[in-house]
């Protein structure tokens, strides 16, 4: 779960940075934007490690079927991975 946060996060800085950079018109009054356009995405950037390393959202319990060294079924177990 963390790891797919984590790259739909960069992804969409990725997409967002190159809109950004492609559909601004070139003229001189483009400058005074540059220091807030830095400042959004570096805490893009803040915001999205701290989600990604903030835990599990929930966690994902059910019966897993347990099995022997020999493939032999012998039960059910409730496990929760977290």
């Amino acid at each position: 779960m963390r790891k797919t946060l984590a790259v739909a996060a960069l992804a969409g800085l990725t997409i967002a940075s190159s809109m950004i950079a492609t559909t601004g018109q070139a003229d001189a009054h483009f400058r005074r934007w540059g220091p807030a356009i830095g400042f959004g995405i570096a805490s893009g950037i803040v915001a999205g490690a701290i989600i990604a390393n903030s835990g599990p959202a929930y966690e994902r319990c059910g019966w897993l079927r347990q099995y022997d060294r020999y493939g032999n079924y012998r039960g059910r177990a409730w496990v929760c991975n977290y």
